[in-house]
């Protein structure tokens, strides 16, 4: 089955699993665009919240993942016949009439979005399998392919990624683990367009920032690597767009699921840590500034976001302990208050944990009266001022703050997204600024700016300087998973002027001359903005050339058959000492020796234990040694062949099987101006059967 059908396939299961949900949701201004991503979003919610219930009860299976989502299923469409049919009897049901053109309008929409998801699927048809235990995607991978074979999962990342590519394995097979990374590219697709006209954007700005998210290369390479930032992006725009809806529809339901997909973020990442503040300072602006129905909506999602995060944390604490602990939050929270914490208890899940979240949310909540009661009367009539002054001093924060720090690195991603997207987003970023609450609503906007800003500074504190890494576009990971999505939705404000501007130039009652220059600048802008992005849709020719790591899989599938050619036996790996020029890592055996182990469940011995060490050169009376040491009788030699060699020829208790040929497709980031080329290193694998 191609790429292409795999994405669409794993696009319909998450569509499937959370449609019946969707359906029990007030319908809103984003239509048929809006429902399919609301359907994606929640079923990728159903999907990790079945996977861990199955993991953590002993029962993760094909089997019963299937039941445990076909229970959601049909218990969210019983619920959605029945409320339908209580507002039948009710005399309730309604029937919402539309403006005339809008439904033809709306089917449009629907029309060139799907021309735009087929290229989308097109381009991204190419995920690359990282097998390879050489960076932390490996780990990911073979983490999920052990958990769909033996129903466990390592201690080591957060599981959230882990478990939504397990599902993959689930439903796909082993061979099509990465199969689903490309619908997540998909998701931030529709995520981006359905959020723009739920903010009331044109449709043409949502078709615009759909196209752009569709070509980009940057949007295009995490559909294709697989990262935990491909999953938790898309998260992060349905959280957003959630908090819209149920601001907009004053829609408790919204506000529920955009809280929980808050707290699953942090399943995914630690980086959610920071969401907790945020969510709390935009109910606090919100108890400021806005009625008492909204504030009570935007009170019922941090309520629910903070109680998420807090069982996320404790989840966190008790499972992924020792990375989560010792690597994310040391690395984010303040030395001294880690200290602090520690003595506390606070990393531990634990009767002063329990209470501290119950203080603080008590607090919270104190604190959202007591600003209801004393600051809301003297800025209730001033909502603009009390924006432009707290968007202002946020954004002017953020600056300073950046002249004092390393920025080198963020200048450097961010020049990567190209003039096209970086001009859009200034363009949006300044008509939030300059009309608080035209184009997002106050505390919409204050929540976008809040991500943006306090994600920006986390990743120029992370990446002070460009640095090359033997993968494309490896630090700008830590910016696309926030600041991205968040610039997605400044881009389409600033399509949306562009638009509008157009418009008011066609309507203009003035001179005619006036008219036709107005029009005409704009339409040469849009003509100009279009060859300006051509240097990006190469950029993303060149990068969709050749999966990364190419066929990885197959390769080490063949090894593994080739190995069984005798019977299950162990495998010894042997490799010269000097990698094969060209390749990236230290060593060979953690690209192909250890997954043989992980994800075939082989016994793999005579691999050394640093990680970083070189690799052991191993003859058949060597290995046949190491075997015996290892308490095996007989088993395999897997050897990779010098430039030049020849296989050796059978002799007595060893038996030659056949030789693996294998080139890999490399891709590395550099600081250079010109990028690199993709490099092809290629691997012949002898293989022989020792008795």
């Amino acid at each position: 089955m191609s790429g292409v059908l795999l994405a669409l396939a794993a696009l319909l299961v998450l569509g499937a699993s959370g449609a019946g949900i969707a359906l029990n949701l007030p319908r809103a201004r984003s239509g048929p665009i809006g429902f399919v991503f609301e359907s994606i979003a929640i079923g990728i919610v159903v999907q990790e919240v079945v996977g861990l219930v199955a993991l953590r009860t002993g029962h993760y299976s094909r089997p019963a993942v299937l039941v445990l989502t076909l229970l959601v299923i049909v218990a969210s469409v019983a619920l959605f016949i029945r409320r339908g049919s209580i507002r039948k009897g009710r005399g309730t049901a309604r029937v919402r009439g539309a403006a005339p053109g809008a439904n033809h309008q709306a089917l449009a929409a629907v029309g060139v979005m799907v021309v735009l998801v087929g290229i989308a699927l097109a381009l991204r048809q190419g995920p690359s399998y990282f097998i390879f235990e050489t960076g932390d995607m490996g780990e990911y991978v073979n983490a999920a392919n052990i958990l769909a074979r033996t129903g466990n999962l390592s201690a080591s990342f957060p599981h959230g990624f882990t478990v939504f590519l397990g599902g993959t394995n689930l439903l796909f097979g082993q061979a099509h683990t990465v199969a689903a990374v490309p619908a997540l590219g998909i998701g931030l697709v529709l995520g981006a367009s359905a959020y723009s006209r739920a903010i009331g954007l044109h449709v043409v700005a949502a078709l615009g920032i759909a196209a752009l998210v569709v070509a980009h290369p940057v949007t295009v390479w995490f559909s294709l690597f697989p990262v935990s930032e491909a999953l938790y992006a898309v998260l992060l725009i349905a959280a957003l767009y959630f908090v819209v809806q149920a601001r907009a529809n004053l829609s408790f339901a919204h506000a529920v699921l955009g809280g929980l997909v808050v707290g699953l973020m942090l399943i995914v990442r630690g980086n959610a840590m920071l969401l907790a503040p945020i969510v709390v300072l935009v109910l606090f602006a919100s108890a400021a500034i806005d009625d008492e129905r909204t504030v009570r909506v935007q009170r019922a999602f941090t309520v629910v976001a903070l109680l998420a995060l807090s069982a996320a944390y404790a989840y966190d604490l008790h499972y992924p302990r020792t990375y989560f602990v010792q690597t994310q939050l040391r690395g984010m929270v303040p030395h001294n208050v880690f200290k602090i914490a520690n003595r506390a208890k606070l990393f531990n899940v634990s009767i002063p944990l329990v209470l501290a979240v119950a203080a603080g949310l008590a607090a919270v909540l104190g604190a959202t009266v007591l600003i209801t009661r004393f600051v809301r009367p003297r800025v209730v009539d001033r909502p603009e001022t009390f924006w432009r002054v707290a968007y202002g001093v946020l954004v002017g924060g953020t600056f300073v703050a950046l002249i004092f720090m390393h920025h080198g690195g963020l200048v450097d991603a961010t020049l990567r997204w190209g003039p096209v997207l970086v001009l859009l987003t200034l363009a949006g970023l300044a008509g939030v600024l300059v009309r608080p609450g035209k184009y997002l609503d106050g505390a919409n906007g204050w929540l976008l700016l809040l991500v943006t800003c306090s994600y920006t500074l986390l990743f120029a504190a992370r990446v002070k300087i460009s640095m090359p890494h033997a993968y494309y576009l490896y630090y700008d990971r830590y910016l696309f998973s926030e600041v991205l999505p968040a610039a997605l939705v400044f881009a389409a404000i600033g399509l949306h002027l562009l638009v509008e501007g157009f418009e008011r130039a066609r309507t203009y009652e003035g001179e005619a001359r006036t008219r036709t220059a107005a029009r005409v600048a704009i339409a040469a802008l849009c003509v100009i903005a279009v060859v300006a992005f051509v240097p990006n849709l190469k950029e993303t020719h060149r990068i969709t050339r050749y999966p990364l790591f190419g066929d990885a899989y197959q390769a080490l599938d063949r090894l593994d058959t080739l190995t069984r050619t005798q019977g299950n036996g162990a495998i010894v790996y042997s490799a010269p000492p000097t990698p094969p020029p060209g390749w990236f890592f230290q060593n060979t055996y953690r690209a192909f020796a250890l997954p043989l182990g992980l994800t075939f469940g082989r016994s793999v011995v005579g691999m050394p234990s640093n990680p970083f060490a070189k690799d052991v050169q191993f003859d058949p009376a060597s290995a046949r040694a190491r075997l015996a040491a290892s308490g095996f009788d007989k088993g395999y030699l897997v050897a990779l062949r010098p430039p030049g060699a020849a296989p050796a020829a059978s002799s007595t208790g060893t038996k030659y099987l056949g030789t693996v040929d294998y080139v890999s497709p490399l891709l590395k980031r550099t600081v250079k101006r010109k990028p690199a080329a993709f490099q092809l290193v290629p691997f012949h694998f002898d293989v022989y059967a020792l008795s």
